[in-house]
């Protein structure tokens, strides 16, 4: 499991420049690359995995998917984030095995007919 940390900053516009030129100790910065990501989110009709804090995407990333679950829940100022590569371009609640979607899958009623594309986006 990945935990993801979101940080938001306010910076005056003329900071910007030297800010990008900078980089943070110990950090790398690569070649800069361009990918066209496609990313879906699915929920039941009745937004059950919202209502629980949880979210359920697949990205179509060139020819790969990648299935991602999120939960809300995993520390203040972050959130548990487990992901796992799948075949098609739908859900696999197979490989959610160890995620808190596999722990409440039952209560929820959330097997693969029950879940539907709420909306997209790249």
């Amino acid at each position: 499991m990945a935990v993801e940390t979101e940080l938001k900053f306010r910076i005056p516009a003329p900071s910007l420049k030297p800010l990008t030129k900078s980089q943070i100790a110990g950090g790398k910065v690569g070649e800069r690359t361009e990918s066209d990501l496609v990313s879906t989110y699915f929920d039941t009709g009745k937004h059950k995995l919202k209502r629980h804090g949880l979210s359920l995407r697949v990205r179509q990333d060139g020819d790969k998917q990648i299935q991602t679950v999120k939960w809300a829940n995993a520390a203040q100022f972050g959130r548990g984030e487990w992901e796992t590569e799948i075949a098609d371009d739908a859900p696999d609640l197979g490989k959610a095995d160890g995620t808190p979607l596999d722990a409440v899958q039952q209560r929820l009623d959330a097997d693969p007919q029950a879940m539907r594309a709420c909306f997209a986006g790249s």
